[in-house]
């Protein structure tokens, strides 16, 4: 991670910090600083999910331990102000299931030689679903005086440090190159104007039978991020009134089973999106059915939501051996007209 200088001072060129957090450039101390890249937001979201957050953090001023061993001077929090952290809306689209965005840490005046820090943390916001990081860091940065190399005092040492300790020692384990926040976005089918899934029986043709139960099946598989306490098996079901739909029953690994005849309708609610189905129906294709629309590959459940219809459709059938089996009464009938047309043109000839 770099970091540097945002204003007066002079800066030695090519100069970067790291995992080390090696010294870094020349400036004056009334001089404003910024660490570069201080802060990474990671928005985790479900596919079929969008999201627009401006997220929020805090930087305020945190006393070191005084008393250890090895602390170098610290200065009292009365002594500085909070260091600052602007940052942009960030937007999770309905295809993308992590979205990144940095953002610097700018420190306020620091006003002579000693040890500064910052406690780094995110406030929580208000969106519904958000689930907020509560893990903080701790931002030191040490200044020193004036010395053969710098004409005024500089940032000497600047390192962030994981989970808010306050140590002042050289811990690689502790050290980070960002103070990275983690966010988990999910919602439900049920939340706001997120649609549910619908699956609607339809029959057709003039031979169809509207009032044959069908037999279908519906699985569910759950996304990789889930609001605590939510499975499969808190997916809800509701038939719709005044249609045919019976033994609809929730099996033990979140699926649904159901039968439905023509118009019937089940709707599937309570789905956190991002959540795959599939729609199968057992008769699929059979009893001389043609079957469409169901659904047989895991598709994803988006906030808009779903209308499944499943259609099997049966036309006229042309009844084949009606003609076949009166060929000996047709052949009888014409031998019989062609007796009659004989004996008439036989008796003409005996009358002439």
């Amino acid at each position: 991670m770099k970091f540097g200088k945002k204003s007066v001072g002079a800066v030695a060129a090519g100069l970067s910090l790291v995992m080390a957090l090696s010294p870094v450039a020349a400036f004056g101390a009334t001089a404003e600083y910024t660490v570069n890249n201080g802060v990474t937001k990671k928005l985790e979201t479900n596919a079929g999910s969008t999201v627009s957050e401006q997220f929020a953090f805090t930087a305020t001023p945190v006393q070191l331990n005084q008393n250890a061993a090895n602390a170098t001077a610290t200065v009292a929090t009365t002594e500085y102000g909070n260091a600052t952290i602007t940052t942009t809306a960030l937007s999770a689209a309905s295809d993308e299931t992590e979205t990144t965005a940095t953002y610097g840490i700018v420190l306020p005046t620091l006003p002579h030689a000693g040890v500064y820090a910052w406690k780094v943390a995110e406030t929580a916001g208000s969106t519904t679903g958000m689930v907020y990081d509560t893990e903080t860091y701790t931002l030191i940065a040490t200044v020193s005086n004036a010395d053969d190399t710098h004409t005024t005092e500089w940032v000497s040492d600047v390192k962030l440090v994981k989970d808010g300790t306050t140590s002042t020692t050289n811990d690689a384990s502790k050290k980070v190159t960002t103070a990275t926040f983690t966010n988990t976005y999910t919602e439900k089918t049920n939340d706001g104007e997120n649609k549910p899934l619908v699956v609607t029986k339809t029959v057709t043709g003039a031979q169809g039978d509207k009032t044959k139960l069908f037999d279908f099946t519906v699985n569910f598989t759950a996304p990789s991020n889930v609001p605590d306490g939510w499975t499969v098996k808190s997916i809800t079901a509701t038939a719709k009134p005044g249609t045919t739909v019976s033994n609809l029953t929730q099996n033990d690994d979140g699926s649904w089973t159901f039968k439905a005849a023509d118009a019937g309708s089940v709707t599937f609610d309570n789905v956190v999106v991002g959540t795959t189905y599939k729609v199968t129906e057992t008769e699929s294709g059979q009893a001389g059915y043609t079957t469409t629309g169901e659904v047989k590959n895991d598709t994803v459940l988006a906030e808009t939501g779903a209308n499944v219809t499943v259609t099997n459709a049966k036309n006229d059938t042309v009844v084949t051996g009606l003609i076949v089996n009166n060929a000996p009464f047709i052949v009888m009938i014409g031998v019989a007209a062609a007796g009659v047309a004989a004996y008439g043109t036989a008796k003409r000839k005996l009358e002439k």
